[in-house]
Order: structure tokens, then sequence, then C-alpha cells
């Protein structure tokens, strides 16, 4: 016979008015036993129970429609009835568990440690270790970045007599430490770890690691020396032994072990850029390159152009103008069609040929990166420079014709020079005319370069340079920024090659250099920008960057500065042979140790005694006046 619903809730609601409980949950448990999953009134017992202080009963009420909950995906519906049950019994273990495993499926980690902490405190007083350590298992796994609760539960594992998995557990942590940059703290808590498991050799590898990251290639070594003995064809130990030989420069070693890998698992391209790696320490990058080409393959079939361009940059960064690689890296954007990228690929590449001297090549390049970029001015001012020096320099003859020429030294000869045996004595000052002595100046064509040779013009920069050179500027800092180091390089000097005088690009050139520590290319480009300092009169600057120059490189600064006094050795002597030549046709010799009898040593009067008698005379009277002597300046 079917139950009358509204009688039972009635007399249950008029029991309750009434405060027979008790007749209440007797009302709605008959209709309970028809209706079970009635979870209202399932819900309304147990509240009943709970209030007539019957807790069990209630706890179990509340339980069965917890279930109900989770199995409906009423997660917070589900917490809030646990929370009940916890707050009639704190210590109910289902409760407990299953409250702080529904708290880690809504992301509540706080909540949920703290009640499976809890639970473990609890079985552990209780004495049930294997629950303790399950629960602390869920604990740790809950949130593997929380380091402090997996070393507990590490240390809780080696108090248990659990050596092994106490030291995995301290891998783990380890594995956590290494991925923040804290790889003196992986060392340490793998250290702990060896001194409960000191044969693991998961623990080994990983210490390994650690080793190598810190730089300590040797100990890392020895280490992975010790697990080979036991897996000889481990490929994970090889990998890594293979790497701590490359760190610690042993090429020889590192060869085998990676050839061994190779043979042990040759389908991973793991092993594959092991190799490349090899060769690029090795400085061989035509071969890097040809393992990298398979991987690099493999990437653009995927559309991965940014993977396989990663790939290529492994050589670029060590060899910026390696041509093959930037060749490579222009085919991988032309195929995925990625005009920024293969823009910037084929400037690299117009720079390395531009470097190599191959002009032809050079100014290819750059007609296509103006094809790419038809309204980039940059690329037009370099196609139109690169097509200057593809024409090359005048020839030499073409150019000593173009030289301005001293104007001869003209002899003046009064055609009414009497008879030679007519001469008794002779004008000295009138003898060396005064054309001839407007020569005798040290600035005398053929001199050594000037700074300002070498340098070139200074140019005034039109609004648009400035603006060029801005932009240049700006896309160096952003290159530098990302990493792109090669690129900020190539961008300043660029500049340079058209404004050698621009002594923020330099200057900028000079900074990227320091912070690469690439001391000989900063020391040379202090050289430059001193020189620039003193063309445009700033002499303490250029001091201090000739101080800075050395202090970098005070080989290459030596090396220069020599060069220097050189130059400006060869300038004061560039005088002394010119002038013997051009004054050995009037029987003259500049600068003689005394002027007498041979001041006429010409070989066309030395023999006419005429010219010796008074040559002797004239000896006499200078002599006589050794003041005088400087004076005539005679050869």
């Amino acid at each position: 016979m079917a139950l009358n619903k509204d009688k039972i809730f009635k007399a249950a609601d008029k029991a309750i008015r009434a405060n027979k409980i008790e007749k209440a949950i007797k009302e709605y448990e008959t209709w309970l036993n028809e209706n079970p999953k009635d979870w209202n009134v399932v819900r309304q017992v147990g509240d009943l129970y709970s209030r007539v202080g019957r807790r069990d009963e209630a706890t179990k009420k509340y339980a069965i429609v917890a279930d109900h909950y989770k199995r409906d995906g009423f997660n917070v519906r589900a917490i809030a009835t646990h929370k009940m049950i916890l707050r009639l019994d704190s210590h109910n273990e289902s409760a407990m568990r299953n409250l702080a495993e529904l708290q880690a499926e809504e992301g509540l980690l706080m909540e949920a440690k703290s009640h499976f902490q809890t639970l473990v405190e609890l079985y552990t007083k209780q004495g049930h270790k294997k629950r303790a350590a399950e629960v602390f298992k869920k604990l740790s796994e809950i949130d593997p970045q929380d380091v402090k609760v997996r070393y507990k539960y590490a240390e809780f594992l080696s108090k248990q007599g659990k050596s092994e998995e106490a030291s995995r557990e301290y891998v783990g942590i380890a594995d956590q430490f290494i991925s923040q940059g804290l790889v003196d703290e992986a060392v340490k808590i793998l250290e702990q770890g060896r001194s409960l498991a000191s044969s693991d050799p998961v623990l080994k590898v990983k210490l390994a690691q650690a080793h190598s990251l810190q730089g300590n290639h040797v100990a890392a070594i020895a280490l992975l020396e010790e697990v080979r003995g036991t897996h000889p064809n481990d490929p994970v130990l090889l990998g890594r032994l293979g790497e701590a030989y490359l760190g610690a420069g042993n090429m020889t070693e590192a060869e085998s072990v990676f050839q061994q890998l190779q043979e042990v698992d040759p389908q991973n391209p793991e092993n594959t850029l092991r190799l490349a790696d090899l060769r690029i320490a090795q400085s061989k990058f035509d071969d890097a390159l040809e393992h990298l080409t398979v991987l690099v393959d493999r990437e653009v079939a995927n559309n991965e152009g940014a993977k396989a361009a990663e790939l290529l940059q492994k050589i670029i960064s060590k060899e910026p103008y390696h041509v093959k690689s930037l060749l490579k890296l222009a085919e991988v954007h032309t195929i995925l069609k990625h005009d920024s990228g293969r823009v910037m690929a084929y400037d690299s590449l117009c720079e390395a040929y531009h470097r190599t001297g191959d002009a032809e090549r050079s100014v290819h390049v750059a007609e296509q990166l103006v094809e790419l970029e038809p309204e980039n001015a940059q690329h037009k001012d370099r196609l139109e420079f690169l097509k200057s020096k593809l024409v090359g320099p005048p020839p030499e003859a073409a150019q000593k014709a173009q030289r301005p020429q001293a104007p001869a030294s003209e002899i003046r000869i009064d055609e009414n020079i009497p008879d030679l045996n007519e001469i008794t004595e002779v004008d000295l000052v009138e003898a060396v005319s005064d054309g001839f002595e407007a020569e005798l100046t040290l600035d005398a064509p053929g001199s050594a370069p000037t700074v300002a040779a070498e340098l070139g013009e200074m140019i005034e920069l039109t609004q648009e340079d400035e603006e060029n050179i801005r932009e240049k500027l700006t896309e160096a800092e952003v290159f530098v920024k990302y990493g792109l180091v090669d690129k900020a390089i190539t961008q300043l000097l660029d500049v340079l090659e058209s404004f050698r005088f621009h002594v923020d690009s330099r200057a900028k050139l000079v900074e990227i250099y320091k912070e690469q520590n690439m001391s000989r290319e900063a020391s040379e480009q202090l050289m430059q920008l001193a020189r620039v300092y003193d063309q445009i009169g700033r002499s303490a600057d250029a001091s201090q960057a000739r101080e800075e120059a050395t202090e970098l490189n005070p080989v290459l600064a030596a090396e220069t500065a020599s060069a220097e006094l050189a130059a400006q050795e060869e300038l004061e002597l560039t005088l002394a042979p010119e002038t013997d030549s051009d004054l050995g046709d009037v029987g003259l010799e500049l600068d003689a140790p005394s002027v007498g009898a041979d001041i006429f040593s010409s070989p066309r009067l030395e023999d006419a005694p005429v010219f010796k008698e008074v040559g002797k005379e004239v000896g006499k009277e200078v002599g006589d006046d050794a003041g005088e002597e400087e004076e005539f300046a005679v050869v």
C-alpha cells in the first residue's frame, strides 16, 4: 500500500513544532524506508539526529548525502556536508580524507593540505604507519611545487626505514630546485639523499647533473663513470656523461661517448643535437650544420619555424656570419613564408658576404632586401654603398694622376751670368731663390695620412640621416634585449660604415662588446672612438677611451699606439729624403756639417777652380760667425 506523503510530512512537521524530535524522525524514517533517495529528507533526518545529540546516526546520514553530491558532481555541496560531519566528529577519518580530496580537486590546496596533514598526524598517533605513508604521499602529490611538504615526506619515509623511496623523493625535490635555478640547494638535498642510499644510480645521475650546472664537471664525470660501470648502455646516463666531458673541454672523450650513444639509440634526435653541440664546441661549424640540417628539416615539415630557427641559432650565436647557416635560415623562412625572419636572415647574410669580401653576392642579397622591403631607406643605402664597393677604387695610376703635384722648384738663372772664369765672389743669399725657400716646410705633399684621413671626412648629418641612425640604434637595443646580439652589432656596424664619426653608435657598440666579454673588439672600437674624440676636439674623452682600451686589451692598445707613433715619426721624417733629391740638382746639400770649401760640390760645378776659390773665401767668412751657420740652412 502506497504511503501518503502529505500525511507523513504533516505529522513529522507537527511533531517538530511540538519539540517531539524523536517522533518526527520516526515519521521521516518511515518515508525513507520506501524512498531512500529522497536526499532532502535524508539530510533533514541527519539534522534531527544532530539536534537530539545522536551524532553517529547524524554523520551516517550526512555521509550518504555527501556521497550523492560527489557522484553527481556537486563538489561544493559535498564539501559543505563533510564539514558538517567534522563539526560533529573532528576525528572522522573518512570525512577528513574525502573533504581533503574534494578540496584538492577544487583547487583549495591550502585547506586540502591542512586536512591531509591532520590525517597524517592522526594515523601516526594511532600507529597506522602504512595509512600515514599513503596520506603523506597524496599530500606531496597534490602540490608538487611545495618543497617543504615533499621534504617532510622524504624525512617521514627515512624514519620509516624506506631509504630507497626517500632517496627518490629527494631526487624529485632536487628537480624542483633545479627548475627554479636553485642548484646549490639541489646539491645539498641530493647529498642528504645519498647518505641514505649511496648506491642509488638515479640519485647519482641527478647529482651529476647538478654538479655540471655548477660548472663542476670533474665531479659530475666521476659520479657518472661510477654508474656507467653497472649501466654501460643506459642512454640517459651516456647523454649526461657526454655533456659532462664536453663541459670539461675533453672533446675526445665526449666524442667517444656520443658515438656510443648514437649506436645505442640511433633514432633519438637528442643524440644528433649533442653531436652538433660537440662540433660547435670544436668550431667545426660546417659539420655541426650537417647534423642540425636533419632536425631543422623535420621542424620545417611540422611547420615549426621558430624551433627550426632556434636550432640554427646554436651555430649563429657562436659564429654570427657563418654563411651556410644563414643561407639555411633564409631557406627556412622562405619556405614557411616568414617575411620578417627572411629579412633578418638576409640582413645578416649580406653582412657576412661583405665581411668575406664577396661583393657580388652581398650586392645580390642587398637587392633582395630592397625587393622585400622597398620602402626601407636603410636597405637602399646599403645597396648603393655595396655597389660602390663593387665598382672598386680608381687604379693606382689614376689616383696618382689625381693627386695635386707640388710645384717644381724653380732655379732662376740670370742670363747675364758672366763667364765662370770671371766670377770672383758669390752672394749666397741670392743663390737660394725665394721660391725654393718657400718649399722648405713640413706641410709637403705626400706626408703620412692623418687620423682624419683614416676615419674619412667628417660628414654633416641631414635630418634623414639622424632619423635613420636613431632607428638603427633603437633596433640594436631591441635586438640586445631579446638576445640577438649579433644583429645588434650588425646594425651598429652599418651605421659606422657610413658615419664613422657618430659617437653614440660607436659608444653603444663598445657597450655591447663589453657586455659580451669581447675585449679585443671593444678595445678596437675604443681606440677608434679616441681618434674620433681627437678629431672633434674632445681630448679628455679621448684620453679616457684610450685608458679603457688599455685596461681591456693592453696588447692591442700598445700595438695601436705604436702604429700611431710610427706614423707620426714617418710624418716628421718625410721631408729629409725629398729635399736631398730636390736640391741635389742645384748643387746644395741641406744641413751640411759645416759651411766651407764643399759648399759648391755640385757635379756640374765642382771642377771650376773659380768656384773652389770662392767657396774657400766664403767658408772663412761664414766660419768666423758660427751663429750664422744655421741661418743659411744650406744644403
